[in-house]
């Protein structure tokens, strides 16, 4: 069993974010001076030899512009979550292994270009896991996995306009000498 916290605060001056125009062009916009702090929290249990595991892990952020002279002063950041949680289990039996990940990510504010006012995005969930198996031969080390994005294939929205790609499958192949 293992927990571990952490306290973050960062006072960050001339922050570069990223965001999209009246003209949907990704554009950096400078902001005076920004606060962001938080707490992290993370709970794993592993089972005996690492057969399985669940990790918990919690973030709680407070990122705020903090500009003088700013119409934005004292307002959340763009695209920032003030929470995320991240699940993942998983269990290995012989040279098989297996992993589900869920991720839940707060609201975010971002700026609407078409209605010129800040608005927020929902929140999402997402569900993703792998299968996979990871052996040796002749001093090789090889990692055979397929994997699964966006399992129950929702629309999620990470930034405003950019839809996240629905279900996915990939399969990946890895050696080592």
């Amino acid at each position: 069993f293992q927990i571990e916290l952490t306290y973050f605060k960062n006072s960050i001056t001339d922050l570069i974010v990223w965001n999209t125009g009246p003209n949907w062009k990704w554009t950096p916009q400078n902001i005076g001076r920004a606060k962001i702090s938080g707490f992290e929290n993370i709970w794993t249990i592993r089972a005996p030899q690492n057969t399985a595991y669940l990790k918990i892990a919690h973030t709680w952020m407070k990122a705020i512009d903090e500009t003088s002279n700013s119409p934005n002063r004292g307002n959340p950041l763009i695209y920032r979550p003030k929470n995320k949680i991240d699940i993942n289990a998983g269990f290995r039996y012989w040279i098989f292994h297996l992993n589900l990940n869920y991720r839940s990510v707060g609201k975010r504010r971002y700026f609407n270009y078409i209605t010129y006012k800040y608005d927020y995005l929902n929140a999402y969930h997402l569900l993703s896991g792998n299968i996979g198996c990871y052996f040796s031969f002749s001093g090789f080390n090889i990692d055979a996995k397929l994997e699964a994005w966006n399992i129950m294939d929702k629309s999620i929205y990470i930034m405003d306009g950019y839809p996240i790609p629905g279900r996915e499958f990939r399969l990946s192949f890895g050696i080592k000498y």
